[in-house]
């Protein structure tokens, strides 16, 4: 099992343009791709501010770490996870009790700031309630994302060194 740093920057939001800088922490396995934790760094405009801008930080740990990604890695293949979310940061809060239902809908060719990827689109559900939907790219990861609170498009990749 190898541990590694994947850095990416995504922006587009809604209603407003921002940017986020991510820090994911993965474990890769041959069965799987599980998120361990991650760090956002959020750059939002706000005229109101005299600033100009708000940036908001975050830091998440996963238990059991979230599995992202299982194999075989094809349309239909599906997962369920349960766990806490826990933020570790000055607006630390108590852990968050979830449990989600993964699945592997579609492959689709995206195209986004950063180019034109063949994605599979894996969409996350809550209850009976979609929460997110991922577009993941191969040698890449999220190249493009939706949620309950924003839209993101892969801007630039920076693979780690």
């Amino acid at each position: 099992m190898e541990t590694r740093d994947v850095v990416r920057t995504s922006f587009l939001g809604t209603p407003v343009a921002w940017t986020t800088t991510n820090r994911s922490y993965y474990t890769l396995a041959a069965d799987s791709v599980t998120l361990l934790g991650l760090e956002d760094e959020t750059v939002m405009p706000m005229p109101t501010s005299s600033r100009g801008t708000e940036v908001r930080r975050a830091r998440y740990k996963l238990t059991p770490p979230f599995p992202e990604l299982r194999t075989p890695v094809r349309v239909g293949t599906s997962w369920a996870w349960e766990g806490t979310w826990e933020r570790l940061d000055a607006m630390a809060s108590h852990p968050k009790r979830e449990a989600r239902r993964i699945a592997i809908v579609a492959k689709e060719e995206v195209k986004v700031p950063a180019g034109t990827f063949q994605t599979l689109k894996v969409v996350t559900e809550s209850g009976s309630r979609v929460i997110s939907r991922e577009w993941l790219a191969k040698g890449v990861g999220t190249v493009k994302f939706s949620n309950q609170e924003r839209e993101g498009q892969l801007r630039e990749y920076h693979a780690p060194k």
